[in-house]
């Protein structure tokens, strides 16, 4: 009696259970369901990283290869790739490949030095929108200009939320012919070529342009104030005259206050003549030179000459024309640091 009265008290507790158990899951069901629906429709507004289109940059030069990979450092599905050989230096007589061409035409946007250093590349371009002139617009010198007038009359964008343009034309020199391709080799004209690249990625990627506007503006921030540290460094020294081995710190010189009073070489590959070399050693003895700048990236057959003539010094500084293509997104900066302390060095050694 007393076990039949047990068995049926636990089987009305057992079903209880299961009834209970049975209704909170009919309860629970819809709102998980819901919340996924929910879910789902979010993920369709906003799909995840690895559904994004990949956006492809290709770079034609190193310098704008740094440049742009300050620019999208942490944005999602972005690639930066390099047309030349991060090692190759300016492509001034540069011959694209086929696999060269195959790189470029699969660019989403391509990013050129212009002033005809690389023009010919973006023409393997369909989509000539796609194609981001750094250069166009900008104040430019000709090849051996000596002049050096205000070295921050026309750059101090560091001041100003906004670059202005207008203040940067440039006269047409024919096609470029004689103009001054390296404007990356100066901090300060550096910076002004962030702009141009934004102001075009913003448009392939709206997403993510917060972005690219912080990285940008941390970035100049950083590269004015190595320019000003380097203007700051020459209006120290008594003596800031110069040789160069080549063009590529014209803008440099322009922008920060030493004085370059002769070129050994126009261009890369391009021997000096004897006569060239005895009125550069003449000049450089007549205007009491403090060193002789030669770059890592070419050999110093000339400028030793000169050195050994003159009793000169020789110091390398590096354009950053090129360099690895794994390199720190401060590389730029480490680099042009290091040609700070061997020009002070150099210059102040060199004091009249």
């Amino acid at each position: 009696m007393l076990l039949g009265q047990g068995t049926a008290f636990l089987s009305r507790a057992i079903s209880k259970k299961v009834l209970f158990q049975v209704t909170l899951m009919l309860l629970i069901l819809p709102a998980a369901y819901a919340a996924g629906s929910s879910q789902i429709q979010n993920n369709k507004k906003h799909p995840p990283d690895s559904h994004q289109k990949q956006i492809k940059v290709v770079a034609t030069t190193y310098p704008l290869y740094l440049l742009t990979k300050n620019i999208v450092a942490d944005a999602p599905n972005v690639v930066v790739d390099l047309v030349v050989n991060s090692y190759a230096g300016c492509p001034h007589d540069y011959h694209l490949t086929p696999k060269d061409v195959i790189k470029i035409k699969s660019a989403d946007l391509l990013i050129i030095n212009g002033l005809g250093l690389d023009n010919n590349m973006a023409d393997k371009i369909a989509d000539k929108g796609a194609v981001v002139d750094t250069s166009s617009g900008f104040k430019t010198l000709e090849r051996g200009e000596k002049e050096h007038k205000s070295p921050h009359g026309h750059h101090d964008e560091h001041k100003h939320d906004e670059h202005k343009h207008d203040e940067h034309k440039h006269e047409e020199h024919g096609h470029h012919e004689h103009a001054n391709q390296h404007l990356f080799a100066s901090p300060r004209r550096y910076a002004n070529l962030i702009d141009p690249i934004v102001n075009k990625i913003v448009t392939f990627d709206s997403l993510n342009s917060h972005i690219y506007l912080k990285n940008s503006k941390a970035y100049k921030v950083a590269l004015f104030k190595l320019a000003d540290d380097f203007s700051k460094l020459m209006s120290k020294l008594n003596n800031p005259k110069v040789i160069s081995q080549f063009t590529a710190f014209e803008y440099l010189a322009h922008d920060t206050g030493f004085v370059v009073i002769a070129t050994v070489q126009e261009h890369p590959g391009e021997a000096p003549s004897a006569a060239r070399i005895l009125k550069i050693i003449q000049q450089a003895k007549e205007n009491g030179v403090a060193a002789i700048i030669a770059e890592p990236q070419f050999g110093d057959r000339y400028v030793r000459t000169i050195s050994q003539q003159t009793g000169i010094p020789v110091i390398q500084m590096d354009p950053v024309a090129s360099g690895p293509e794994a390199a720190d997104l401060t590389y730029y900066e480490q680099m042009m640091r290091k040609n700070m302390e061997r020009l002070q060095k150099a210059l102040r050694d060199g004091q009249e």
